[in-house]
């Protein structure tokens, strides 16, 4: 059986993740912020030594909670999906609201990483 990993990292201001549950082999980040120039630096540091794990396949990104995202943010997501198709691996977003969805759409993010709607799909 494939292990899961479900990692729920919550930037809080000190920038520390917080690791709530483990499954199978899907890395499934919750981001509770906005992704912008503050937070994407150390979200992109947390989630460099997540998807090292091992059996780590592919990863989601929850992305309910998430407020915004700026340049920064959509340049981090660009860079992580590059990372990982390079190592073979998959990567998702699920849950953007309209706006941050439509944000990935104009800089046709969507055409590289898959965008879906819940978790199950993802």
């Amino acid at each position: 059986m494939v292990r899961r990993y479900i990692f729920v990292l919550c930037l809080l201001l000190s920038g520390t993740p917080s690791l709530l549950a483990q499954k199978t082999a899907l890395l499934i980040v919750d981001i509770q912020e906005k992704l912008t120039h503050q937070t994407a630096p150390d979200l992109r540091f947390y989630i460099d030594q997540m998807k090292e794990l091992p059996n780590v396949q592919g990863m989601a990104i929850n992305g309910e909670n998430v407020g915004w995202i700026d340049s920064s943010g959509i340049g981090m997501l660009a860079s992580l999906y590059k990372n990982l198709k390079a190592k073979g691996k998959r990567f998702a977003i699920y849950g953007l609201d309209e706006m941050n969805r439509e944000m990935l759409t104009m800089v046709s993010l969507d055409s590289l990483i898959s965008l879906f709607d819940s978790e199950d799909e993802a």
